[in-house]
């Protein structure tokens, strides 16, 4: 009996049977697994890590091999980095990508857990987050891409920002759909390549990393709200043909997205620091940014001109130079604190710019006034320099050094800047650069707000009212004013024709030039209404919505699961109670863990359904039903297990005709409920024109945005590819806009998937839904069966 005693007491160590593990393991793990209770990192002080932590522990059983993951994990824990058990939610997730690793490979949870006990993570819970985070979204496009920068990621963060860390990730994402090899090598800094990008992006600075600090010092310099910008909103041609570095368009500023010329990251910050504060002098001091872009003239100076009626080519290049020189002269003057900024820029200046090394250009030497240096004159240069000071000393704008000018056009000194070109500087604003100013939009992505028909005006209304009545309008179409029926019932909206529906604006990817066309697509939200006519589901489509809701009840076991071996709890185990008693009758001390409570985990997963309402979807099948009919039947089904397993869903739709005719169709928002209205509206849609699929792809996902939620799915179901007027048949012009779509989703974190018939060939959808989210399906009539069943595996 005493050898019965202790060959129990030898095989299970708090509550864990050590005989699920290699024999020669089982001191190791008793002692890994008694350490973490006598710190009170393990037992009823922390039941939530506890579970946690058996749950993982017992998979040793499942898996004769695991006990090797197993031990790296014990001992991860058994180290100084064991800090990470007293958060339950982190220590969750971070024991889920290990299990996962391990399932996947051995040796990747072997190591995935060697890493975290050498400290591979970070030290902080907000580092541990972004690595999991990380690490979870590379999971979806490639396991051994995830690995790989679990592995590097103790390199990185050694050298760059978390910030830094992720464009060195979207970099190497970029490198895995050309070679995945070749990203792995890259990931882990094995290339020269890789070596010379991490150095050039830990020394490189950002716009929007420092826009809020620009906006302010600019705001501090000139007194006006400045609204600043990267290059990508002004043409190229023009950028690559001027050669600019910095413009100043009125109230705009326009920068380099980066700054990696010099060696530092200081340096590169000061870079956007100095050039802020003379855009923002130019303004205060009353000099070219204040006409730039204004009236007809392709440029300023052309601009000004023509108001003296003077002859641009006779005075542009002293206008340009005296200019140049009086601005540095009221920089030094009013702002001493920023010279050495400044005086660093222009000696950058003077020391690469290759326009500055050009024989007899006047621009030189007047850097040089200004640049700290010594430097040896001659003559002309000194009476130029003389000749400046003067023209500029009392100017108070560019009206005034204008006057001057003009009153001075016959002096031998003007000759040297009459006959020199001005060419763009590194520091200095680009005043010729060919640019025009427009009214910006409230956002970049939502223009025409809400635009409301005029109202009806008697015969005896004056042209005052009609002119008030279209500067409202105006003021609404830019958002400037509420309208008076944003929060009216949607009923109504639909009743009355006067309203024109919400406007979207969206930029379209074009894979020919490499580039976006700008606010190319206008997609309008419609909200279908219940019409008086009911429908109602088919009995054999019954059937199918009966058996997914059984199919989803099965999840709740999984949501609402029970937390045992507790000492405490709100029920009693019956059959761990029975193994009590029986131990205490054999005279064998046992514990006292009978107890379970439930134990909640919520799913929080939003889902867009999006349906193809495409006139292609009006032919019917096998002369049987329509293929609009078998979507909306397969979304109602869908949607009735989603609404009773409680996930977040919204039910779309989108057609169109054209790129300023998209349409998106809504039948249960977000946020709405799922009830007969709801339904009725989806089952009486009917089919539109064309498939216009980047621009639908983009709303639901600025949609999915707006919702708070850990998990976000777009669900496409369409039965051919895009198709529209403007398309051409011949090229794959709108399959890269799709794929470009679903990318910047992505990067927000949503996961597209298709469901398509053999009208998209597979080529098609791999450059659409890349990494393989997507399937295909012989005929829309395996729709209803194997939707939910697909919204399931991928949510699993």
């Amino acid at each position: 009996m005493s050898n019965q005693k202790n060959q129990l007491k030898t095989d299970k160590v708090y509550g864990f049977d050590l005989k699920s593990v290699t024999w020669g393991y089982r001191e190791i793990f008793r002692n890994m697994i008694t350490r973490l209770h006598r710190e009170n990192l393990l037992g009823k002080d922390n039941r939530e890590t506890t579970g946690i932590f058996n749950t993982l522990l017992n998979q040793a059983g499942d898996n004769s091999c695991f006990d090797q993951v197993l031990k790296n994990f014990l001992e991860a824990l058994n180290s100084e980095h064991n800090w990470i058990m007293k958060l339950p939610a982190l220590f969750s997730d971070w024991c889920d990508l290990g299990s996962r690793f391990a399932e996947n490979k051995l040796y990747m949870g072997v190591k995935y857990f060697e890493i975290w006990g050498k400290g591979g993570f970070g030290d902080t819970p907000e580092e541990v987050r972004f690595v999991l985070d990380k690490a979870n979204m590379l999971f979806t496009i490639d396991v051994m891409f995830a690995y790989k920068f679990i592995e590097a990621y103790r390199k990185l963060r050694k050298r760059l920002s978390p910030r830094e860390v992720e464009t060195f990730l979207e970099y190497s994402r970029k490198l895995y759909a050309r070679s995945p090899r070749n990203a792995y090598t890259f990931l882990q800094l094995k290339t020269k390549t890789s070596r010379e990008y991490l150095k050039i992006i830990s020394r490189e600075t950002r716009l929007q990393d420092i826009s809020d600090r620009l906006e302010r010092i600019a705001l501090s310099v000139s007194g006006r709200e400045i609204k600043l910008a990267d290059f990508s909103e002004l043409d190229s041609d023009d950028l690559i043909e001027r050669g600019s570095n910095f413009i100043c368009l009125g109230e705009f500023f326009y920068y380099p997205a980066r700054s990696d010329f010099y060696r530092s990251r200081h340096e590169n910050r000061d870079y956007y620091f100095a050039v802020t504060v003379i855009g923002a002098s130019t303004l205060a001091f009353k000099s070219f940014p204040l006409i730039h872009g204004t009236g007809n003239a392709s440029t300023s100076y052309e601009f000004i001109c023509s108001q003296k009626h003077l002859n641009p080519e006779l005075v542009n290049r002293i206008f340009m130079f005296a200019e140049l020189y009086r601005i540095l002269s009221r920089i030094k003057k009013h702002f001493p604190g920023i010279g050495k900024l400044i005086r660093k820029q222009i000696r950058a200046d003077l020391d690469h710019n290759p326009n500055l090394k050009r024989p007899g250009n006047p621009q030189r030497f007047i850097l040089n006034c200004f640049s700290g240096r010594k430097f040896t004159k001659t003559p002309e240069e000194s009476n130029c320099l003389e000749y400046l000071r003067k023209i500029t000393a009392k100017s108070e704008n560019l009206i005034d050094t204008l006057e001057n000018i003009e009153q001075s056009l016959d002096c031998p000194e003007t000759s040297i800047l009459a006959n020199s070109n001005f060419l763009p500087l590194g520091f200095f604003p680009d005043f010729m650069f060919p640019g025009t100013i427009s009214d910006a939009p409230e956002s970049g992505i939502i223009n025409d707000l809400k635009n409301k028909s005029p109202k009806k005006h008697d015969k005896d209304d004056s042209k005052n009212d009609q002119d008030g009545q279209n500067r409202k309008n105006q003021k609404q179409a830019a958002g400037e004013i509420e309208d008076s029926d944003a929060s009216g019932d949607q009923a109504n909206k639909d009743k009355n024709t006067d309203v024109q529906p919400v406007g979207y604006y969206y930029d379209e990817w074009n894979e020919h030039e490499k580039d976006y066309l700008e606010n190319w697509c206008c997609l309008r939200e419609r909200f279908s209404s219940a019409t008086k006519t009911a429908k109602s589901l088919s009995p054999e489509y019954q059937r199918y919505s009966r058996e997914v809701k059984r199919l989803f009840e099965r999840l709740k076991p999984d949501i609402a699961r029970k937390e045992r071996y507790l000492r405490e709890g709100d029920n009693i185990n019956i059959d761990m109670l029975v193994e009590y008693i029986s131990q205490r009758k054999a005279k064998i001390i046992g514990r006292e863990d009978f107890y379970e409570k439930p134990f909640i985990n919520k799913r929080d997963i939003t889902v867009a359904l999006l349906i193809d309402l495409s006139g292609s979807t009006g032919e019917k099948v096998d002369q049987a039903k329509s293929i609009i009919e078998l979507e909306k039947e397969s979304a109602y089904i869908l949607s009735e297990g989603l609404n009773d397993i409680g996930d977040r869903f919204g039910v779309f739709g989108f057609t169109g005709n054209g790129r300023m005719n998209a349409e998106f169709r809504i039948f249960k928002d977000f946020d709405s409920d799922w009830n007969q209205d709801s339904q009725q509206s989806l089952l009486n849609a009917s089919p539109g024109s064309s498939t216009r699929i980047g621009v639908a792809v983009r709303h639901a996902g600025y949609k999915l945005k707006q919702v708070p939620s850990r998990q976000k799915i777009l669900l496409l179901i369409t039965d051919g590819k895009p198709m529209d007027s403007e398309y051409d048949p011949n090229s794959r012009y709108a399959q890269y806009d799709v794929r470009r779509a679903n990318e910047e989703n992505y990067r927000e974190g949503i996961d597209s998937f298709c469901i398509s018939t053999e009208e998209n060939k597979i080529e098609d959808l791999e450059i659409m839904f890349p990494y393989h989210r997507y399937v295909i399906i012989r005929s829309m009539k395996d729709l209803p069966r194997i939707l939910s069943r697909l919204y399931l595996k991928i949510t699993k």
